[in-house]
């Protein structure tokens, strides 16, 4: 074999082309712009049900509370009356005190609820006292109590 039969060889395999990949059918593309949006439906109900929540705005609220207290930016008495408040709310409770019913989910926590109740009363109805430790785990119960409270 020479030199010139070998080239022809060569040159012949150069003029294969691979084959030309298939084009999307309209089908694909409709399905693949569905699933798109699909997904991006589901991310902004995502994002609007539960980061955007009246549950989680208050949390943040109380973090933002707690914070506060804190740095020594609010007196006890107004922390714990704004503490009431944004629990009341986020809780959808008229009134927030020990006659208020508990849900049926959260009945067997009743004893809890009225210890809770009792201490935050306690708290808003005196005079500042330097217990910050009780305050701030109120503070913790009041988000747990968030937490917990269906819808």
């Amino acid at each position: 074999m020479g030199n010139s039969e070998i080239l022809q060889k060569v040159e012949g395999i150069f003029d294969i082309h691979p084959p030309v990949e298939p084009t999307l059918t309209q089908l694909e593309v409709g399905l693949a712009a569905l699933l798109c949006i699909l997904v991006g439906s589901y991310i902004s109900y995502y994002i609007r049900c539960h980061l955007f929540s009246n549950k989680n705005k208050y949390k943040r609220k109380i973090m933002h509370l707690k914070s506060n207290f804190t740095h020594d930016i609010a007196t006890q008495r107004k922390t714990v009356y704004q503490l009431c408040n944004y629990l009341q709310k986020a809780l959808n409770i008229h009134q927030l005190g020990s006659n208020s019913k508990l849900p049926i989910v959260l009945q067997q926590h009743t004893a809890k609820w009225q210890l809770f109740i009792s201490q935050l009363s306690e708290l808003r109805y005196t005079e500042n006292t330097s217990n910050v430790s009780q305050l701030n785990s109120l503070f913790d119960e009041s988000i747990d109590w968030i937490k917990m409270w269906p819808k």
